[in-house]
This record gives C-alpha cells, structure tokens and sequence, in this order.
C-alpha cells in the first residue's frame, strides 16, 4: 500500500475524481470492473467507538487472465477530505496467485487476496472495521478500482456505496425524547387458565377423583386455584369453567355430557374451598367440532380435505358425524383412538385481581414476579434506577414482552432505545407504538438518527405543531445539521 496512499491523499484532498452516486444511504448491487463483479449486502455500522462495513463481493460473471490481479479499496471519505484506508481486496488469476501465495505484493501487501476461478460462482464476504472519528458523519464508503494491477486508479473515479449517517452532530444538548408515563390502572385484573381432561365412565357426568388420569387433571385447576388464592397480593374473583364433548354419537347427548360434567367440575371445585355459587360461570358446548377441525387441518391425512369439507359444511352436527364415519371408517376409527378423548374437556379460567404496590415493593417484583406489576407500577421502578444501567433497559423490554400489543410499553423501549442508540431495538419496537403524537415524534427522531432527514422533517414539523416541545428542539437539530451539509 505504500505506492496508493500518497495517491489517494491527493485524491480526496484536491477532489480530482468523480464520484458515481445514486443513493442516500446504500446504493443496492453496484457494479464495479465493468459489470463484471457486482457489490451486494451492504451494511455499515457505528458499533461502539467501530465503523464496521460489511461487503459482498460476486464474482460470478468477472473472468481475469491467469497473470493478472484486480484490486479494489474500500475508503470511508469524509466531506472536507479527511480518509480512512480499509484494506484492500485483491483478486488474482491462477499465476498471479500463486506468486501472491510465494511473496505477497508488492502495491497491496495488506490486502485480502482470493483467487478467482474463472466461469464458476464465486463470492467473497468482506467485514472490516475503524477507529470512529467524527468526520466520518456525513461523509461516505467508496470502494477504488485498480483494473490493471499497477496501483493507479481505474478511469479516475471512486463509486460510492453507502453514505454514512450524521452519528454524533447534535448540539451540546443533544437530541431530546421524553418517556410515555402510563396510565394509572384503576383495577389489575389478571388470570390463569387451563384445560382439565377428565375421564368418566360412558354417559355419566359424575366425577370419581380416583378414576384414570383424574388425580393428574383435578390437582392442575387446584393448583392455579391455590397458587391465586394463597398469594397475599391476589383477590379471585371469578371462576369461569367451559364443558366440550367429542362429536362421536348424538348431539342431543353430547349437550347433556358436556352441560353435565361442567356443572360437576364446578361443584367439585366449589366443595374443595367452600367458594359461594355466585363466583361461579359455567358454560358448555355439546361438540368441539372446532377442536376437531384444527386437528384434522394440521395432519397429513389422506381424506383430509373431503373431512374439512364435511367439517365445514351447513350440514347437522349428527349428519357430520355419520358422513365422516360411513365415507371414511379407517380415518374415523383414527380419529375416535387418537384425537376424540383429547376433545372431551373442561377448560377453566381463574379471574383474578392484584393489589397496588409500593415503589420499594414493586422493585422487588419486578425481575421475580413482574406480571403483577401494572405499566405504570414497572415506570415507576425504572424511573428509579439509573438510566444509563442494564436494569433500566430490562424493565422497559420486561413491560414490552408482558404487554407486547400495548402502545405505550413498545414506545418506550423503542426511546430507551434511541436515548442510548441502539436504533435497531428501537425501530422494531416502533412498529407496535401506535399512531399516537408521542410515537410520530419518536420515529421522526430515529430517523434522524439515522441521517434520513427528509424523512424525518415533516414527522417532527407533525409532532412540534401538536405542542410536543422536545420536537420543536429536535426540528432545530435537523434544521442545523441540514445547513453544514
């Protein structure tokens, strides 16, 4: 490299080559040596105090005489000529490689040499990385083709594949979003569910505790009943309890099982802790023929379609099951054995409420026993920790995966996120912020982040307009830095 850095210098500091450009950010399969290599997956990233490019090089369609080489360098080139040489890929016929492999080369004796094999698919992963300096905001990746091996650069240019993000221009007071506070919960309700397949003798509904697998089934619902009922922090409120019965025989019995057994697990239970009937719901469904339709949806059945359509046909519960069983024995005979007993069940759904918690008591919670804590409550603990610790980021991502449909819980990890600038976190938990001001203004800010400035100014002009006024200060921040560039 000692022949090309002083060239280069030259280069970037007088501006005496063109720059062939089309993007903003990434300029997807740029061809290099003619169109015959062409520059795909291209990835750079600020990782810590790094820049680390990533390249993908196809060679599929260059084909190089046996003694010659190619040489292509990548250079990170900031906008008032500041540069950063990355190490150059050299790639080699079967002569020149060999002559590599004896004693380097002479112009790029730190380069990555690969040999090329002439008519067959061939790809090279390049992964480099630099100290970051902050010239590098704004500037550009260029990779500089050297065609003949001797060099000199190739037709005076250098083709830019990716620009690089303003990382770190900000003001001295920075970039600023402010957490979502949520709401207050007037009452935390939660449950625990379950599925209980108890065994009966043909046609009865009573329950014998001691019968098959009953003492497996019956101590499952009163485990969640105990493990709600003996927590000081808990109140039940409701037990809800669904019969279903298989659709093998009539409909007109199957409603009296499924009716029946619901009734006889619900007084089961209500005996075992002496509950009043009315915390009691008791629902039933006489065949699951839905239950029923997902297995035969999920097999490899030969009859498969033709049940499905029986399945889901105007036809009467009893004249589906007679169809089913007289068109196709075999797989009915299947079906009876192997899916049937498990659609025979009474699911059950405990319904409770949690009480409110103190700060003290919430931090203690919140890694052991979190789905207690209301939004609000999880908040107000990371508001108690310092912002820039590992905790602090837990308990928003804790919130966001306990309620991962809630707005407010996706939007502030995604600026937690973008306060320490991890804008990949924060852009995919974005996309489940809602459509609130707050979250307008949040992906206004990440794209400005990430040095999308027209995109990212009419989301803060939207939010700044709407009275947020970190907005207006983050507007100001893109207005400054579209100005120096």
């Amino acid at each position: 490299m000692k022949k090309i850095l002083p060239l280069l210098l030259i280069i970037f500091t007088l501006g005496c080559f063109t720059v062939n450009t089309t993007a903003q950010n990434t300029v997807s399969n740029k061809q290099l040596a003619e169109g015959q290599i062409v520059v795909e997956q291209v990835a750079v990233d600020k990782v810590n105090e790094q820049i680390v490019v990533g390249l993908n090089f196809n060679l599929n369609n260059l084909k190089i005489k046996s003694n010659r080489f190619m040489a292509f360098t990548p250079v990170i080139a900031g906008q008032d000529g500041e540069h950063e040489v990355l190490q150059p890929i050299v790639i080699s016929g079967r002569r020149q490689h060999i002559i590599f492999e004896r004693g380097g080369n002479r112009e790029y004796s730190n380069g990555m040499e690969v040999r090329r094999y002439n008519s067959k698919p061939q790809q090279i992963d390049y992964i480099q990385s630099a100290s970051y300096q902050p010239w590098m905001a704004g500037g550009k990746l260029v990779i500089i083709e050297d065609l003949c091996g001797c060099g000199k650069i190739y037709s005076n240019t250098a083709d830019v594949v990716a620009m690089l993000p303003y990382y770190d221009y900000y003001p001295e007071e920075g970039i600023v979003i402010a957490l979502i506070s949520p709401e207050v919960q007037a009452q935390k309700i939660r449950k625990e569910e379950g599925s209980a397949y108890l065994d009966f003798p043909v046609n009865q509904t009573t329950i014998y505790p001691d019968f098959r697998r009953n003492p497996i089934e019956l101590q499952k619902i009163l485990n969640i009943i105990n493990l709600v009922k003996q927590d000081s922090f808990t109140t039940i409120t409701s037990i809800d309890i669904h019969g279903y019965a298989s659709p093998e025989g009539s409909y007109q019995n199957n409603e009296r099982l499924a009716a029946g057994r619901a009734l006889a697990l619900k007084e089961y239970v209500r005996k075992q802790y002496d509950f009043p009937e009315s915390i009691f719901h008791v629902a039933s469904t006489p065949e699951d023929w839905a239950g029923l339709r997902v297995f035969v949806q999920d097999s490899d059945l030969t009859d498969k379609n033709d049940i499905l359509a029986i399945i889901d046909s105007n036809l009467s519960p009893d004249a589906k099951d007679q169809a089913i069983k007289t068109k196709y024995p075999a797989t009915y005979r299947f079906m009876l054995d192997n899916w049937y007993p498990a659609l025979r069940h009474s699911d059950y759904v405990v319904n409770y409420t949690v009480r409110s918690f103190s700060l003290e008591e919430a931090v203690d919670l919140i890694f052991v026993r979190p789905q207690l804590l209301s939004l609000q409550e999880m908040f107000m603990v990371a508001e108690s920790l310092p912002k820039d610790s590992q905790k602090y980021i837990d308990v928003f991502e804790t919130a966001a995966r306990l309620y991962p449909s809630d707005p407010t819980a996706n939007l502030n990890v995604a600026i937690a996120a973008i306060n320490r600038k991890d804008l990949k976190t924060a852009e995919r938990y974005l996309q489940n912020a809602g459509d609130s001001m707050q979250a307008i203004h949040a992906r206004g800010v990440l794209l400005l982040q990430q040095g999308q400035l027209d995109a990212a100014q009419p989301l803060l002009e939207q939010a700044a307009s709407a009275g947020i006024p970190e907005a207006t200060i983050n507007l100001a921040i893109l207005q400054e830095i579209s100005r120096i560039r």
